[in-house]
Protein backbone atom coordinates (compact mmCIF):
# COMPACT_ATOMS: atom_id res chain seq x y z
CA UNK A 1 0.00 0.00 0.00
CA UNK A 2 2.41 2.72 -1.18
CA UNK A 3 1.55 6.26 -0.16
CA UNK A 4 1.73 9.17 -2.56
CA UNK A 5 3.62 12.37 -1.86
CA UNK A 6 0.26 14.15 -1.56
CA UNK A 7 -0.82 11.73 1.18
CA UNK A 8 2.48 12.26 3.01
CA UNK A 9 2.00 16.03 2.83
CA UNK A 10 -1.57 15.63 4.12
CA UNK A 11 -0.50 13.44 7.07
CA UNK A 12 2.31 15.88 7.87
CA UNK A 13 -0.15 18.78 7.80
CA UNK A 14 -2.56 16.95 10.13
CA UNK A 15 0.30 16.18 12.53
CA UNK A 16 1.60 19.74 12.15
CA UNK A 17 4.98 18.47 10.98
CA UNK A 18 7.21 20.32 8.60
CA UNK A 19 8.63 18.12 5.85
CA UNK A 20 11.11 19.38 3.30
CA UNK A 21 9.89 18.86 -0.28
CA UNK A 22 12.82 16.54 -1.03
CA UNK A 23 12.02 14.28 1.93
CA UNK A 24 8.49 13.33 0.85
CA UNK A 25 9.60 10.19 -1.00
CA UNK A 26 11.60 9.02 2.03
CA UNK A 27 8.63 9.47 4.38
CA UNK A 28 6.27 7.86 1.88
CA UNK A 29 8.45 4.74 1.90
CA UNK A 30 8.72 4.73 5.71
CA UNK A 31 4.99 5.23 6.30
CA UNK A 32 4.11 2.62 3.67
CA UNK A 33 6.28 0.08 5.50
CA UNK A 34 4.56 0.86 8.79
CA UNK A 35 1.10 0.52 7.24
CA UNK A 36 2.05 -2.80 5.62
CA UNK A 37 3.20 -4.11 8.99
CA UNK A 38 -0.10 -3.02 10.57
CA UNK A 39 -1.98 -4.84 7.79
CA UNK A 40 -0.05 -8.03 8.59
CA UNK A 41 -0.86 -7.67 12.29
CA UNK A 42 -4.56 -7.22 11.51
CA UNK A 43 -4.56 -10.54 9.65
CA UNK A 44 -3.58 -12.47 12.79
CA UNK A 45 -6.27 -14.70 14.27
CA UNK A 46 -6.64 -13.55 17.88
CA UNK A 47 -10.07 -15.08 18.47
CA UNK A 48 -8.84 -17.56 21.10
CA UNK A 49 -6.51 -15.12 22.87
CA UNK A 50 -8.04 -13.46 25.95
CA UNK A 51 -7.70 -9.68 26.15
CA UNK A 52 -5.19 -8.42 28.67
CA UNK A 53 -4.68 -5.07 30.31
CA UNK A 54 -1.04 -5.78 31.16
CA UNK A 55 1.34 -8.14 29.44
CA UNK A 56 3.44 -8.60 32.58
CA UNK A 57 2.16 -8.80 36.11
CA UNK A 58 2.15 -5.42 37.82
CA UNK A 59 2.54 -5.35 41.58
CA UNK A 60 1.32 -2.37 43.54
CA UNK A 61 4.10 -0.67 45.45
CA UNK A 62 1.63 1.25 47.59
CA UNK A 63 0.83 0.25 51.14
CA UNK A 64 -2.64 -0.80 52.23
CA UNK A 65 -4.84 2.12 53.23
CA UNK A 66 -5.31 1.90 57.00
CA UNK A 67 -7.44 4.48 58.83
CA UNK A 68 -5.62 6.41 61.56
CA UNK A 69 -6.54 9.33 63.77
CA UNK A 70 -6.29 12.64 61.97
CA UNK A 71 -4.49 15.77 63.15
CA UNK A 72 -7.67 17.77 63.62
Amino acid sequence: MPLSKDEVRHVAMLARLGIAPGDEAYYAEQLSGILEHIDRLQQLDTEDIPPTAQVVEVASRLREDEPRPSLT
